[in-house]
């Protein structure tokens, strides 16, 4: 299961962990969302990266939608995620991209006390 938490912390790991992830954890099929192949974890890792904060669009739940955005420690390394989740009715598309920025900086808040400097 790939949801916006884990989508926010694997987004920073090597290829190779992240392969090794889904093959030890697996990638299984919960919701007709589920990223359930190593290619669409790819895909979706790649959109991550180009956004800067993670969207689970009922892929872990049904009629749940959630935004993660990483942790850093002093070091810059992220080891911690944070999430907002809702029902999706209530949080649609539009209300994800509009909360995004804000969990985003909550995330470089707590990181920025926790001591990293970006």
């Amino acid at each position: 299961m790939v949801n916006a938490v884990l989508k926010a912390i694997l987004v920073f790991r090597p290829e190779e962990e992240i392969r090794r992830i889904a093959r030890e954890k697996g990638l299984e099929h919960i919701t007709a969302q589920t990223i359930d192949s190593e290619a669409r974890l790819a895909v979706e890792l790649e959109k991550v990266r180009g956004l800067g904060y993670a969207v689970d669009d009922m892929e872990h739940e049904e009629h749940l939608r959630c935004v993660g955005a990483p942790i850093r420690n002093v070091h810059g390394e992220v080891f911690a995620s944070l999430s907002l989740s809702g029902p999706a009715e209530r949080n649609t598309h539009e209300r994800i991209l509009s909360m995004a920025p804000s969990v985003v900086r909550a995330a470089t808040e707590i990181s920025r006390r926790l001591g990293w400097r970006p």
